[in-house]
Formats: structure tokens, sequence, C-alpha cells
């Protein structure tokens, strides 16, 4: 937990400030990229205005570069938060694993002299994982705490301070309620997943339940296995109402408008660029190097030549296995594609009318946040054993539904949906300005006012809770493996055995559909959400 943690907080705010140095105060990067020299090198004596307007195209197409690479680095880290461990593991087993591009772990059959042999394996591999895909949202949490800093004290640390002093001094303080509760998270979820645990036979505490204890569960085993992440949550808690005075602070803090064309302080050449190399390295770990492996493992064949065993690669053989998977794996998909909309819909179908009655209910609100923070801090195999034993009361039709419908399996999943959908609804709600909420309910019913005024206000929100829950519950492996029903396998439950078989271009060609899929939606949510 404290490796994955230490990796999540060099890999995030890593990002962050490369980001933020790049697109510094948060202007128009078209605005920043310029390159002023450039204009004084075209603005000669004797061609003054063609070197004036050679110097606006070269800036213009500089900062299109610059808003083009910023806006993929985004949709890195959104990709590399949305995308389930068990894929993380997948990819990197086929970066890292033993037919990846370099064999690294567990047992293959190209173990040479001077191999690195068993290095990505256990606590390195388990680390890594849950780092990086912490770092991802320790990235996005600095971010998003930057960007609701006010203007003006953005503009006047560009003022005060150059790019490094701006960083430390100004925005990473500042911004510190952000990073710090996505640290805090990641620690629950390395403390409380299992499916990565178990695949590089590293123990946590959720895995030593799910091996000794799913079958006759006991309390103290139950209390054990919670009250680390409800620890964490606590802290949570208590550090966001603690920083709601620096928050309030920073928002009171008014300064006059500075003109942004002016003052913003330009980082100078090696700053910038070791900025951007810093994006890229990052950008090349969350995504484009294990979606390399994945490609790589699709297309390798083994080749046999008198005694000797080589391993080549073939692009016939990749499209045609790509090409094979959706009839291959249809029903994983089917099922995962069901499972997900079910629990989507289930998730809005309670989060929204909770989200809108709580809206002026202050005590309430409070008391529905802490059972939602409740709900998302119960481990995985724990919230699947729960609904298990559930379902064993002898009560009439509690067999059959635990037998032959997906009910189990969408309760299970309900402790990860239902607290996203309600959160993000809220902060629907949120931006809805009150006045037209009261103007609403005295014109009108509501139910009139709950489906007609409100809803089309909310339809972003909505859209996006939904999407949010649909993709948490695609990959939410902890929860599903107790209670999913005989017949029924989703992607994340296929890909959990095909990596335990130490499969390869199955689970590369399994992989690589579902990435394509977040790839699409996340892709859409950031240029339509």
């Amino acid at each position: 937990m404290v490796a994955a943690v230490a990796i999540a907080a060099v890999i995030g705010l890593a990002g962050a400030w490369a980001a933020s140095t790049v697109q510094p105060s948060g202007v128009n990067p078209r605005k920043l990229a310029e390159p002023t020299s450039t204009e004084r090198l075209f603005a000669s004596t004797s061609s003054r205005f063609c070197g004036w307007l050679g110097a606006r195209c070269v800036g213009w197409l500089g900062a299109r570069c610059v808003g083009w690479f910023l806006g993929w680095f985004y949709w890195a880290l959104v990709v590399a938060v949305v995308t389930p461990l068990i894929l993380h593991a997948a990819a990197w087993e086929a970066t890292a694993g033993k037919f990846g591009i370099g064999m690294l772990t567990q047992t293959g059959a190209r173990v040479t002299a001077g191999d690195t042999y068993g290095v990505f394996a256990g606590f390195v591999a388990t680390a890594w994982l849950h780092g990086l895909h912490g770092g991802a949202m320790v990235g996005l949490a600095t971010l998003l705490g930057i960007s609701r800093l006010p203007r003006s004290i953005r503009e006047q640390a560009c003022l005060d301070a150059g790019p490094w002093r701006r960083w430390w001094r100004v925005l990473l303080p500042l911004a510190a309620p952000w990073w710090t509760v996505a640290l805090l998270a990641t620690a629950g979820l390395a403390a409380t997943e299992m499916t990565v645990a178990d695949l590089y036979g590293y123990r946590t505490i959720a895995d030593e339940f799910y091996r000794f204890f799913a079958v006759e569960p006991t309390l103290p085993s139950i209390l054990v296995t919670c009250f680390l992440p409800m620890v964490l949550a606590a802290t949570i808690v208590t550090y966001v109402f603690v920083s709601r005075r620096r928050i309030a602070y920073a928002n009171a803090f008014r300064e006059p408008h500075v003109d942004v064309d002016v003052v913003v302080d330009r980082a100078g050449g090696m700053t910038r660029f070791v900025a951007v190399v810093v994006m890229v390295v990052i950008a090349g770990l969350l995504v484009l190097i294990p979606l390399l492996g994945l490609i790589n493992n699709i297309g390798q064949v083994v080749v046999r030549s008198g005694d000797d065993v080589e391993v080549a690669w073939s692009l016939k053989m990749a499209l045609s296995r790509l090409w094979e998977a959706p009839r291959l794996f249809a029903a994983e998909y089917r099922w995962t594609t069901i499972i997900s909309v079910a629990s989507s819909v289930a998730s809005l179908a309670i989060a929204w009318p909770l989200a809108a009655w709580v809206r002026r209910r202050a005590r309430a609100a409070v008391g529905v946040d802490a059972m939602m923070v409740a709900l998302i801090c119960v481990p995985g195999p724990i919230a699947g054993l729960m609904v298990v034993h559930l379902f064993q009361f002898e009560v009439p039709g509690f067999r059959f539904l635990y037998q032959q419908t997906i009910l189990p399996t969408m309760i299970a999943l309900s402790f990860r949906t239902l607290p996203i959908t309600y959160w993000l609804v809220k902060a629907g709600y949120v931006g809805i300005e009150t006045s037209t909420l009261e103007l609403a309910a005295m014109e009108t019913t509501p139910l009139k006012s709950f489906w007609f005024i409100e809803r089309p206000l909310l339809m972003r929100s909505l859209v996006l809770a939904g999407v949010a829950a649909a993709v948490a519950s695609s990959g939410d492996l902890p929860a599903t493996l107790p209670v999913v029903p005989a017949g029924v396998t989703t992607v994340a439950v296929r890909l959990f055995g095909l990596l335990h078989s130490g499969a390869r271009y199955q689970e590369a060609a399994l992989s690589l559909w579902y990435l394509a899929a977040l790839f699409i939606v996340t892709r859409i949510a950031i240029r339509k959400l």
C-alpha cells in the first residue's frame, strides 16, 4: 500500500506539474505557444511583413500542437482511471509478463542467461499496477483542484513567481485537499483490492479474506478486513472538513483582473521541454506502452527452425485473431454490456431521486454522504459475500433470483456504482442556480419540476453518471466473482481466468476490444461533456 501510494504521488504530481507548466494559469494554449523569438528571427529589415506573418503561422501551428497534446494527455489520465485494474494487469502482463515484450515474470519459455526473470512479480508488480492507476487519479484530481482555484490567484502567481516556485508555493498547497484525497483513495484501493494481488501472488487483507473466509466468514475477519478502509475513509472525511477553511480562503481571494496576454509567465525553454518530456513519459506508461504490449502479444507466433524455437510477430495473425475475438468472446461482451447497463440504470434510478431529496436537507445530506462513503469502502469480496449470504435466507423467490438472475450481481456492484452516480448527480445539482429550482417549485408540482425542469438541466451530469457507473461495474471483478450466476461470464472474469492459465493472444484480443470501447466512450465524454 505504501509503495503504491509513493508511486502514485510521483506519477500524479509530476504529471500535474508538467501540464500546469505547459499551460499555466489555465489560459488558452494558443496564446501561450506564440514564439516571439521566431517572430524576431523572421522580422528582418528587408522582409518585416513576411517575417511577422511567418511567425504568426509558426506560433499558430505550435499552439495547435500544444493544445492537441494537452488534450491527449488529459485523455490518457482519464483512460487510466476508468480502466479496471484487471485490464491494467492484462496489459502489463502482455508487456512485461512471461510472453511480453520483455520477459520479466513468472514461468516463460524464453529464459536465458542474463534475463531479468522474476523482477515484475509479487510485491513489485502489485505496487506498480496500483501505483499507475492511483497516479492517474492523483494527476486528474490535482489538475481539477488547480482549475477550481480563482483565476485571479493563478494570474497573480504567474506575475510573482517562476514556474517552479509557482508550483511548490502556490498551486500544490492550494490543491492539497484534492491530491491528498486521491492518495488516500489509492491507499484504500491497494489495501482492499484482491485480483491483482492474487494474480501476482502477493497477499493483501482482502485476498486473505477471500481465500480463507469466503465459505464461512467470521465477524473478526470482516472487522479486520474493513478496518483499514474505514480508517482511510474517516481520514478523508476529516481532512476535507478541515481543508474547507483553505478552500474558502482561496475562493474569497479576489485580485483585480490582469491582462493574461501581457503578464502570463512563459516558462523557460528548458523547463517547458522537461515538462513535455514528463508528460510523454507518463502518457506512455499509462496508455502507450501497455497498448503496445497487447499488440505485440496478439501477433506473436512461434517459429521452429530445427532445434531452435523463435518467437516472431505476424500482422496477418494479429488481424485474424483480432477479427475472431468478437465471435469467440461474444458471450463475455454481451453479458458485460447487459450487467453494466442494468447496474447503471438501477444506480441512476436510486441516486437521482436521493440527490434531489437531500438537496435542501443539510442534515439528511450528511447522513446520506456518510452512507455512500461507507458503501464504497466495503471491500469487493465482502460486498459479494454479503449478497451471497443474503440470498441464502429461506425466503420465497430468493433461490430463483440467486441462481437464475443477475440481481445479486447488480446488488454487489451497487456498492461502487451507487456512490459514484450519487456524487456525480449531486455535483450537477450544485451547478444549478437555487433560484431556478425555487421558482420551478412555486409554479409546478414536484413531480413535474423533477422531470421537466431538473432533468434537462441535469442531462450532462446524468449521462456522465450513467457512463461512469457502467464503466465501473464492467470491471469490478472482486464484487462480481462471488455472485455471478452459473453460465454468466464477463470480460473481467474471463480475463482473470486467462491470465491465471497463461494465455497469450486470447487475453490480448479480449483486452484490445474492451480497451477500444473504453477509449471511444472516454473520448466522446471528454469532447461532448
